[in-house]
């Protein structure tokens, strides 16, 4: 469904994307990983006809470059912080946008699939995060696009939102639509993503199975320590399988692979260490961890 060959984007001597081919095959829940920096909203971008780039992008057959009104219509598009008018309703939201897609109102049915039904007449200014998100979905999806491209729609929703998000996106490809998700956090949505397609400085260096990750899938648990039992934390951490350990003046960060972190935890405590504090953050991927791996073909 959406076909990348060679693509290269600089912004004046930054070379944002270098050599990026994938493919995103009809119906795919394919993730799009990285960290800050990546490329990632690049790409979309470039997905999207707003910027001008090196290499070849068709959507659905059609060539962004050549023919970009017909690419655009079959895309929907959700960013990371949708603008939204704030004094608007969410009906009225949903009427203005179907309006500029030349629609003569939005369908209420779509308010309804997203958990938004018994908010129809509240303005967008009282909405909590994950609500915002929702209707910038009903938004995309109004017009029934065959491709959906999400840019870290997750990123400032709390753990109950962003799972309630993950299990939308899942259902859309489900129903045949081609989901491409781009975010740094892969916890939830590795579980049931197709494919994978994981950017490091502008380059691809994996382009595979989700579930084909592994290990490459890291933790990060960071102790706020003082002096004092700084020695016994490290004792424990170095007892620990694939962890490793770094330090700073305040604090000792582990990374584990994921989902081993409250293992980690467990023996810290069972070490008898107490930190001042303890922060838990999400999994994601370590592009240091495939460099050397070779490119899987999408399945």
């Amino acid at each position: 469904m959406i076909t990348i060959r060679e693509v290269r984007k600089r912004f004046g001597a930054f070379v944002a994307l270098e050599g990026v081919s994938a493919e995103i095959a009809e119906g795919a829940f394919a993730l799009l990983l990285g960290g800050n920096g990546a490329g990632k909203t690049t790409l979309l971008r470039c997905i999207l006809g707003l910027y001008g780039f090196e290499g070849a992008i068709t959507v659905g057959g059609r060539d962004v470059a050549t023919q970009g009104r017909a690419a655009r219509a079959l895309l929907g598009y959700v960013p990371q912080r949708p603008s939204l008018p704030p004094d608007l309703t969410c009906r009225e939201v949903l009427d203005l946008f179907a309006r500029l897609r030349g629609r003569r109102r939005g369908e209420r049915a779509w308010l309804e699939r997203v958990g938004l039904a018994a908010s129809e007449a509240a303005a967008v200014r009282t909405l909590s995060g994950g609500m915002r998100q929702r209707l910038a979905l009903a938004v995309a999806l109004q017009v029934d696009p065959p491709v959906l491209l999400f840019d870290e729609p997750a990123t400032n929703l709390d753990v109950a939102s962003r799972r309630g998000l993950h299990r939308d996106l899942e259902d859309l490809a489900r129903r045949g639509r081609t989901v491409l998700l781009a975010t740094h956090l892969a916890a939830d949505p590795l579980q049931t993503a197709t494919q994978a397609l994981v950017l490091h400085r502008g380059q691809v260096v994996y382009d595979g199975p989700a579930g084909g990750l592994g290990s490459a899938v890291q933790q990060r648990v960071v102790f706020t320590m003082n002096g004092a039992g700084r020695g016994d934390l490290r004792a424990a951490l170095a007892a620990l399988p694939e962890v490793q350990v770094a330090e700073t003046p305040g604090a000792m960060i582990a990374t584990t692979r994921a989902g081993r972190a409250f293992d980690l935890l467990a023996a810290v405590a069972a070490a008898g260490v107490r930190p001042i504090e303890v922060h838990v953050e999400e999994p994601a991927v370590d592009p240091a961890r495939l460099r050397d791996r070779s490119t899987e073909p999408a399945g």
